[in-house]
């Protein structure tokens, strides 16, 4: 994501399953970008923009910068997508499937040719 001076991202915190929120960027380094409320807000956390991940100082770091509410509800929902699959997935390969089957669900999967 490329940041500049008073653009809205869209911030999520780790800890807490919450849907995130807005925040604006205040200033841009060479490492980190300064995130507030808004505009006219103090900077209250910084983001590494090769990452996009919130610094957590010594800690480990307390959220993720998405580029929009949609990006992060996109990824969201893959993520959500992605374990009902597994779910239903068994340990068995299922009857109805060809050694084609199987191997195009294979490469879809693991990006392999």
């Amino acid at each position: 994501m490329k940041y500049e001076v008073g653009k809205i991202v869209w911030y999520v915190d780790s800890n807490v399953r919450d849907s995130g929120r807005p925040l604006t960027v205040v200033s841009v380094g060479k490492r980190w970008a300064a995130l507030a409320r808004d505009s006219h807000s103090r900077p209250y956390m910084r983001v590494d923009i090769a990452t996009d991940m919130v610094d957590g100082g010594k800690y480990s770091s307390p959220g993720k910068v998405w580029e929009s509410r949609e990006a992060y509800e996109n990824h969201a929902s893959k993520i959500q997508q992605w374990d009902e699959l597994r779910k239903l997935c068994s340990q068995r390969v299922p009857d109805h499937l060809s050694l084609n089957d199987l191997q195009d669900i294979a490469s879809k999967i693991c990006g392999r040719p």
